[in-house]
């Protein structure tokens, strides 16, 4: 069945840089609603604390989700994945099995947010994965 991204691009005006991954992980590994949601086995809000000098207080519920927007909106960073709609091959959370693959128009946010001069890719670009980098 065909999953549709749950989370609309977070790009706040000023914004600088933009963050694109992939597809979110399966629901019942989100603790969030927003990027990066699973705290599990993902380093991406880890790698951002060091980043930024920043320690998060909250890792779960809304209220991780809003700290991620405030810190992210702070910095001028927006956020986006370049799937909006797949299907999960074999039932799980690898980009690997994500078939059937609509694109989201990753250049339509460039245009709407002219300040962003910097595109940071955060999926791997060896192997299947390359498939979805090239096709953007």
């Amino acid at each position: 069945m065909s999953e549709t991204h749950p989370f609309k691009p977070f790009a706040p005006r000023g914004a600088t840089t933009l963050i694109i991954g992939t597809f979110p992980p399966l629901v019942q590994y989100r603790d969030f609603k927003f990027y990066y949601p699973n705290n599990t086995g993902n380093r991406f809000w880890i790698i951002m604390e060091y980043v930024f000098n920043y320690k998060f207080q909250y890792w779960k519920d809304d209220a991780a989700a809003e700290e991620r927007k405030a810190l992210f909106k702070k910095e001028h960073i927006a956020i986006t994945d370049m799937i909006e709609k797949c299907i999960r091959t074999n039932g799980n959370s690898s980009d690997k099995n994500l078939g059937e693959i609509e694109f989201r128009n990753v250049y339509k946010l460039l245009k709407d947010r002219p300040a962003i001069q910097k595109v940071i890719l955060t999926s791997r670009t060896d192997g299947d994965s390359w498939q979805i980098h090239k096709n953007i």
